[in-house]
């Protein structure tokens, strides 16, 4: 089975005035069919930049150095442009966290996680084997969306 997201060797720098400002050296993943993977560091460590790299989805001055990015067969560091927007939203999303609500995400307590479970209760109705709990760590952990 192919792997759905595979980064080998990314590395990201962003031109600044200064000069050149490397952001992610070499990073490597892989993620296989129906996996998520959640990214956590320190701001500013680089989560954001290897995200958006990894889709191609950076700002203007940013730029990849080196590496490759595969999702399932197809190499998106080769796609034109038009296809790549094309890719975007129909195989491929990302779920970023909102800074001004991450403080009630990361200090969880009993009523964030039962506002939490009761909100995806719907999602898991029917479901065998689903609980809302369980459900709702899986969609919490998501950083990156299904590949």
């Amino acid at each position: 089975m192919t792997d759905a997201l595979q980064i080998e060797g990314l590395t990201i720098s962003y031109v600044t005035e200064a000069g050149s400002l490397e952001a992610v050296r070499g990073a490597s993943l892989t993620i296989g069919p129906r996996e998520s993977l959640g990214l956590v560091g320190e701001s500013g460590s680089g989560k954001s930049t290897l995200a958006l790299g990894a889709l191609r989805y950076l700002a203007a001055n940013g730029r990849i150095d080196g590496g490759s990015v595969r999702l399932g067969e197809t190499d998106l560091g080769s796609l034109p442009a038009r296809r790549l927007r094309e890719v975007w939203g129909s195989r491929v999303g990302l779920v970023s966290q909102n800074p001004l609500g991450a403080s009630t995400l990361l200090r969880p307590s009993a009523a964030n996680w039962m506002k939490w479970a009761d909100a995806t209760s719907s999602w898991t109705a029917g479901l065998p084997g689903a609980s809302p709990c369980r459900c709702s760590t899986k969609w919490l952990c998501r950083t990156l969306a299904r590949w």
